[in-house]
């Protein structure tokens, strides 16, 4: 239990309090409408947000002002540092010398993307992860809002006897896997299978033009249509894949996901977990999101719940009303296409949080630590890629967050380009799984 007063509760107060001693925290909360009512009894927390003169025993917070204001503009950032970690809205005359809870605000609700100059989105209107406050402060591959919350739990662990909070929470791991192709030869244009063993034999690559003749004739599998493996490959380490699938068509000459034959329907007759890899343009039409919505469910005949979008082209807030509009619970989309670590800087799963509206939903946020795209971008061995998982699941492991990995099916198919890559996964999953607590 804790106690909770603040000088003005305003939606952005009771949605950061609720994330942070709410879920983070795993307390359940008294709000209190003055200071005096707070218990000095020294047992449960007593915490006020506010800028007032405290009674001994209550835990102080003072405000720097953003928790109570609406709208967006642009905020002044001046870094500064406690117990090692990166902080910034200093403040002075309470319990921890910053506000906190105004910090974490800003970063989950990514409040620096609303405020954004034009050129700090690319061409496909993604924010970029070099415009962003941990990207230049140097703490994007950091869960700072986890550390911090952790920090605090001490804080009110030393001060409060009966108060029991962050050791409630595991870590979590959360492997997704991507599906862009189903196929990389069977069931496309001729075209498109004339482009790739011409480009094949131009360059000598014999083993490509043997493997795409065999997956063609049927006498092999085609290498892209790996989904049983991987299946296997998660089950022998005791974790449950989610798949996402894109349904949406990209082109005359590549045969859509949604295509109705009969391959396609024995294919996802199969009891996989399939959720929707909406589109770029569904990221920005609603009816879009809606049509493709509808596609996966009359493939799956299975509640179409959560969402990834395509290339990581998402926008603020418009993309995730759409999600909402059209009942998604979960989006698996936070994440940089160029760079890995937390976007949000936490690895702590939240409600989406509309700046413009004011107001907070149901639609679960699931920060993203690993993408094989911001992988593809690096120009090291496999091995130092390894490492460089390994380094965010500790991250994570330190705090008992989630971590969520996203790779794609081609990427794991050990074909053309993409050899080794599934070794390097394997080893990944092994390793990250083992870090659960069963």
């Amino acid at each position: 239990m804790i106690y909770l007063y603040a000088e003005k509760l305003t939606p952005r107060v009771q949605y950061t309090c609720t994330h942070v001693f709410g879920v983070m925290l795993n307390q359940e909360i008294t709000w209190v409408n003055a200071l005096n009512k707070l218990p000095l009894d020294a047992s449960n927390p007593s915490i006020a947000y506010t800028a007032e003169s405290c009674p001994k025993g209550v835990f102080k917070i003072v405000p720097h002002g953003l928790l109570f204001k609406k709208g967006v503009k642009q905020q002044t950032i001046q870094m500064s540092e406690w117990r090692g970690l990166k902080t910034f809205f200093s403040t002075a005359g309470g319990d921890v010398p910053f506000d906190m809870l105004a910090a974490i605000f800003y970063l989950i609700t990514r409040y620096e993307e609303y405020v954004a100059l034009p050129d700090n989105f690319d061409s496909l209107g993604r924010f970029k992860a070099e415009a962003s406050l941990a990207y230049q402060e140097g703490f994007l591959q950091e869960p700072l809002v986890d550390k911090w919350v952790a920090e605090l739990d001490k804080e009110l662990s030393a001060r409060f006897g009966q108060y029991e909070g962050i050791t409630q929470r595991r870590f979590l791991f959360r492997p997704v896997v991507v599906i862009d192709s189903m196929f990389k030869y069977q069931n496309n244009a001729f075209v498109n299978n004339a482009y790739q063993f011409f480009g094949n034999l131009f360059k000598g690559r014999w083993t490509a033009i043997k493997t795409q003749i065999k997956a063609i004739l049927r006498i092999t599998e085609d290498p892209y249509c790996n989904f049983s493996s991987l299946l296997q490959l998660h089950n022998r380490n005791n974790v449950s894949p989610i798949f996402f699938l894109r349904v949406a068509y990209e082109s005359w000459w590549r045969s859509p996901i949604y295509a109705l034959s009969i391959t396609y329907r024995k294919l996802l007759s199969h009891n996989y977990m399939f959720e929707l890899h909406a589109s770029p343009m569904a990221a920005k039409d609603l009816a879009k999101l809606l049509s493709e919505r509808k596609k996966l469910y009359k493939i799956t005949k299975s509640q179409v719940t959560m969402n990834c979008y395509h290339q990581l082209a998402f926008s603020l807030p418009q993309s995730y009303r759409n999600l909402l509009k059209t009942s998604f619970k979960e989006d698996y989309s936070m994440a940089y296409p160029n760079h890995n670590g937390f976007r949000a800087s936490t690895c702590t799963p939240y409600k989406y949080y509309d700046l413009e509206k004011e107001d907070y939903y149901k639609l679960t946020l699931h920060p993203v630590a690993v993408h094989d795209e911001a992988l593809r971008c690096l120009t090291c061995s496999r091995e130092d890629m390894y490492k460089m998982i390994m380094s965010l699941a500790k991250e994570v492991r330190k705090v008992n967050g989630e971590f969520v990995s996203v790779f794609h099916n081609d990427v794991l198919s050990e074909s053309g380009r993409w050899r080794h890559w599934l070794s390097m996964y394997e080893s990944s999953i092994r390793t990250i799984a083992s870090m659960e607590v069963k």
